[in-house]
């Protein structure tokens, strides 16, 4: 993925697809995902500096629990990634680092990609007609 720009307040949304290095898809099945975004790399190994944290939980058969990415396809590694206007409507103007993490079935926890994502203000705050 690399770079993800979103607008402060705006509900946006990016596909993710994992991919293994020689091309072919992640089956999600049995596995974890977890997105997370700081303003910094820090060595906080719990994450409580993060400015969000997402995840996707899968146990071989059903979905066990999720918070920002959803299900597209679990076979062909996708996920969706999603901005709701309450997570980013707070920020400033800011660039963040990212990384996604995925938890293998052998519970080895691998980063499988990383990146930058930039809230960009709004000029706009008005959200009713005159």
């Amino acid at each position: 993925m690399a770079d993800l720009i979103i607008r402060r307040g705006d509900r946006e949304s990016f596909l993710l697809t994992l991919v293994r290095a020689n091309g072919t898809p992640l089956n999600l099945s049995g596995l974890t995902v977890w997105m997370t975004v700081k303003s910094t790399k820090s060595a906080q190994s719990d994450d409580t500096d993060a400015a969000f944290k997402f995840y996707w939980e899968h146990n071989g058969t059903t979905l066990v629990g999720s918070n920002g990415l959803s299900t597209v396809d679990i076979a062909a590694g996708k996920l969706r990634l999603t901005f709701l206007p309450g997570n980013t409507i707070g920020q400033a103007d800011k660039r963040f680092l990212y990384d996604i993490q995925v938890r293998l079935a052998t519970d080895d926890i691998k980063t499988w990609d990383e990146g930058s994502l930039t809230i960009n203000a709004d000029l706009t705050q008005r959200i009713t007609t005159p």
